[in-house]
């Protein structure tokens, strides 16, 4: 690296010349404080000092560095205990920093920078010898966030190979982030095998916080997170992850791909996993290639929140999507709301409301609770969630989209498996619905509409709803509990061995019923009318229709077999004619059943009664029947 000096020529004019002399020794900032001594005394007007200034530093700039405790090093910790800020501050791209210690101390960013650890000793960082052993920066004891970036426009950031650890944001400047906080950054960041564990928010983001600032308008903000785990922090909301936009015009997109998880999480008040007021963002289900925790295929999983939405919760204009792949579900598992038992905790796994959308693709949500209302699903003042299998389906079960053994205890509400009020939308299509439970009504699901002025609505369309409400640990009142002001549409699903203690379909007053193209094969009270309500019952297969409290159409009484109902095969047998072109799409239109078929395929051995939609969530498939294939994806 050419290096030189600084001397006046005649006319005191700056000059430069190489200087040989000036050799650089392996640690940088050495080498930068010789060369600055060199500058000959005759030069040390304000110009020239600035020009050798500059020179020096750009060129130092624009090298990576190393940190850590060796001799080795360009900024050792044993001499400088903020070593790592000073190489920040010196405006360095590139810090490597050793995991041979702990890195004691908080860090701020305010330019770009790649900040990596990972490595042995600085002698492999100067080399780049790098491992997936982590470096760690621990900021216990010193309350404040442990990384906090900020002010960065147009940034190129990244994150790697760090552990990040003991922050607490609770009495920090900003009273937000724990571990890692983003703060008015525009352009990109990439974190790249991050721990972010054991740290403590303030008023939201335990273990990561994403804010957009006041001042930022008309820009974006793209955070990609990639193997990565968020684990045991907690704040007052978000506890794993928080991200909150100012203004409509600021994008910001957090994408976390394969690998990434968010477990063991909490929070005071809602969000245990994460939260987002108006921020998008994705998360793509996998397997990690790292070793940092036991359930590394489990991504939203043993969050708790003291009020709600112990998974997450989504507010505002905010969107997520979780997404399952054809050979892996997206795990939305284990998460437990309501812990405070005086509050009326909504939502287990999560929690979405004012206009805020949850999209679930291939994900199975399963083993989640609160204690009033919605033990795996809520959706309120205009939330709007939406479940079913990908296009491609899956290789790894029958069912690519599962609802499953969810519980809902404590304060009186509703809805095991999904609650919707005040405006709320669920709708879940082509899923496994199986044992849930609930101490109070709806072992499936809830809906009132209470002091909005839009209906809360369910759409269930395509289901199997199989063995729900059949622990004798809880009450399980109903199966579906409709209050005033709520809308029930319960299309070509199949129901099958649900509790026989309670009514399957229970309608208080001012409520709205939409039943056809249903095999409802149950031996409980089907169907209860508490008052004035509006109920359509059509095109469906019950056992008897003796416990239907409304005027029914086209009703068939019988039963069907199925191809293999102990296995949970609930696919029509060549034998189940009765459930065969019974329906048409007057009153509803279906789309794909739950194995991707097209609906309304005419069987010629059969006589339409109202058209050619088959009952129940599988439309009949001549080749399955057959025994061919035993699985739809072998």
């Amino acid at each position: 690296m050419a290096t030189y000096r600084l001397e006046l020529d005649e006319r005191g004019e700056p000059l430069l010349i190489e200087e040989s002399n000036c050799i650089s020794p392996t640690p940088a900032n050495q080498w930068i404080e010789r060369c600055l001594a060199s500058i000959p005394t005759g030069a040390s007007t304000m110009k020239p000092a600035l020009l050798l200034a500059g020179i020096m530093f750009s060129q130092a700039a624009l090298a990576q560095v190393s940190v850590g405790w060796d001799a080795d090093c360009d900024y050792n910790v044993n001499t400088d205990p903020a070593a790592l800020q000073t190489a920040i501050d010196a405006g360095h791209t590139e810090i490597r920093l050793s995991h041979a210690q702990d890195y004691p101390g908080a860090i701020e960013i305010t330019q770009d920078l790649a900040l990596r650890g990972g490595y042995a000793d600085c002698s492999a960082a100067n080399n780049d010898q790098q491992t997936n052993i982590l470096s760690t920066i621990d900021a216990g004891g010193l309350g404040l966030t442990a990384v906090k970036v900020s002010g960065i426009e147009q940034a190129n950031l990244l994150l790697e190979y760090l552990t990040i650890t003991g922050g607490d944001g609770s009495a920090d400047t900003y009273p937000y982030s724990g571990g890692l906080m983003l703060k008015s950054v525009t352009g990109s960041v990439n974190l790249h095998h991050l721990d972010l564990r054991d740290n403590t928010g303030g008023q939201g983001g335990g273990g990561l916080g994403v804010y957009g600032g006041s001042d930022i308008e008309d820009d974006q903000l793209a955070v990609v997170i990639t193997e990565t785990v968020i684990r045991n922090n907690s704040a007052d909301s978000g506890g794993g992850v928080f991200c909150l936009r100012f203004h409509s015009s600021f994008d910001i997109h957090l994408e976390l791909s394969a690998g990434t998880v968010i477990q063991n999480n909490h929070a005071n008040s809602q969000g245990g996993a994460l939260q987002t007021n108006s921020c998008r963002i994705d998360h793509l289900a996998g397997v990690a290639t790292h070793s940092l925790n036991t359930d590394i295929d489990r991504e939203i999983h043993n969050n708790t929140s003291n009020i709600s939405g112990a998974g997450l919760t989504v507010f505002g204009s905010g969107q997520v999507n979780l997404n399952g792949t054809p050979t892996q579900p997206f795990d939305l598992t284990g998460n437990t709301g309501n812990l405070d038992p005086g509050s009326s905790g909504q939502g287990g796994a999560a929690h979405v409301s004012d206009g805020g959308v949850l999209v679930l693709t291939n994900a199975r949500v399963g083993f989640n609770s609160s204690g009033s209302y919605g033990g795996a699903l809520y959706a309120g003042f205009g939330g709007h969630i939406t479940m079913r299998p990908g296009p491609d389906g899956c290789d790894y079960d029958r069912y690519c989209s599962q609802l499953i053994g969810n519980t809902l205890s404590g304060t009186a509400g509703g809805g095991a498996a999904v609650a919707a009020r005040y405006g709320g939308l669920i709708d879940i299509r082509n899923s496994l619905i199986w044992m849930n439970n609930s101490d109070s009504r709806g072992y499936v699901g809830h809906a009132e509409q209470a002091f909005s002025e839009q209906a809360a609505r369910l759409l269930f369309e395509g289901n199997v709803i199989v063995e729900n409400g059949n622990n004798a640990g809880y009450s399980n009142y109903s199966g579906f509990e409709l209050k005033g002001g709520s809308e029930l549409t319960l299309a070509y699903n199949t129901l099958h061995m649900n509790t026989s203690n309670s009514t399957m379909l229970n309608q208080l007053p001012g409520s709205s019923l939409l039943a056809v193209g249903n095999i409802i094969q149950e031996f409980s009270n089907l169907h209860q009318l508490g008052g004035a309500a509006t109920t359509t019952i059509d095109c469906n297969l019950v056992p008897s229709a003796s416990s239907i409290e409304a005027p029914v159409t086209d009703l068939i009484e019988g039963t069907v077999s199925w191809l293999d109902s102990g296995s949970r095969d609930y696919r029509l047998s060549a034998d189940d004619t009765i459930a065969m072109d019974v329906c048409s799409d007057a009153l509803y239109s279906p789309g794909a059943d739950l194995g991707e078929q097209a609906r309304g395929q005419d069987n010629p051995d059969v006589t339409d009664l109202n058209g050619s939609y088959d009952l129940g969530a599988h439309e009949f498939d001549p080749v399955s029947a057959d025994g061919i294939f035993a699985d739809a994806f072998e």
